[in-house]
């Protein structure tokens, strides 16, 4: 950008061939050397040659112009003003002079202290802004900045507080949180264990560790049939909320009274674990040596009946153990 200026005591400037170099007058048409018709300007206020336009590129002083001389104090310049005492000249002349002139740079804001300030810290700037507002009462700006103060520590402490809440939650639901593979492991094992579609009956099945043989379904839902120690057993779930086990001996079979009453310590031993073992052998000795032919009692978690082998007159009538159980219900 150039300013024009009207300036005193022109002219009589300089050009310079541009073939030999000879200064000439500025209203040469010729060179006064070589007789050459193309000339340079050469700036008289920084000394720049130049050969396009007629104002120089560096400082933008019209070629030919002259300098003025301060009445001040003397300073020769192309400027509006002296640039040594500020003296203006104000006489009415016709000669234009443009002069470069710059602009200071902006000053940037540093902008992202402001967005990092209100995303992190709202209080902060805000506490700023209402610290500098001139319009606002000084009752009103201390009442917003602590209404911002505030509103910012309460949701600080409630984020810290859930945060505790939800760690407290976890690590005391912990011993309930069992992974899904454990879960599945879990229900598959529960689905492969499911010998019959009773619940009580499949409970006891499920503990036996020894061999019952084939699995038959009895006449109703509930019934199953199954052979421990060469015995025909049947397992019934009844109405009375009490696992019904009967083991038949058959003498016909070979099947008497011993294969039956070990067929009752192998059942008695599932329902009651290693408990009263003692009391369990002294009992079956009891029953083998059996004075009648019918004997009742309880022993552990389970009610016994044991009918004894008898020769009838006309007829044989077999023995067999009767075993009721709560356990599995």
């Amino acid at each position: 950008m150039y300013l024009t200026q009207n300036i005193e005591g022109e002219t009589d400037a300089m050009k310079m061939c541009k073939f030999c170099g000879t200064e000439n007058s500025d209203c040469a048409i010729v060179c006064s050397s070589c007789g050459a018709n193309e000339f340079k300007h050469k700036c008289e206020n920084c000394g720049t040659i130049f050969d396009e336009g007629n104002f120089c590129p560096k400082c933008g002083v019209k070629a030919g112009t002259k300098a003025k001389k301060c009445p001040n104090c003397g300073t020769e310049y192309y400027s509006i003003a002296c640039p040594n005492c500020g003296y203006i000249n104000n006489a009415g002349n016709s000669s234009v002079i443009y002069v470069n002139t710059s602009t200071q740079p902006v000053k940037k804001r540093k902008t992202w202290l402001w967005v990092l300030g209100w995303i992190c810290m709202f209080p902060v700037p805000l506490t700023i802004l209402m610290l500098r507002n001139q319009n606002l009462k000084k009752s009103i700006k201390i009442g917003i900045i602590v209404l911002a103060w505030a509103i910012y520590l309460i949701l600080g402490f409630s984020g810290n507080s859930n945060k505790a809440t939800s760690n407290l939650d976890i690590n005391n639901s912990g011993a309930n949180i069992v992974p899904s593979g454990i879960n599945d492991s879990v229900l598959s094992d529960e689905e492969e264990s499911k010998v019959v579609d009773d619940k009580v009956i499949n409970g006891f099945l499920n503990e036996c560790t020894f061999d019952y043989g084939e699995i038959e379904h009895g006449n109703i839902r509930t019934k199953f049939f199954i052979h421990i120690n060469g015995c025909s057993t049947e397992l019934l779930d009844s109405n009375t909320e009490e696992l019904v086990i009967k083991v038949n001996g058959y003498h016909v079979d070979g099947i008497n009274e011993a294969e039956v009453l070990e067929a009752f310590r192998m059942i008695a031993q599932v329902i009651n674990g290693s408990e009263n073992q003692k009391a369990l052998n002294d009992l079956i000795e009891s029953l083998a040596q059996h004075n009648t032919d019918f004997y009742e009692g309880t022993i552990g978690n389970l009610n016994y009946r044991f009918y004894a082998f008898v020769e009838l007159s006309k007829s044989i009538s077999e023995c067999r153990m009767e075993i009721t159980t709560t356990k599995y219900n």
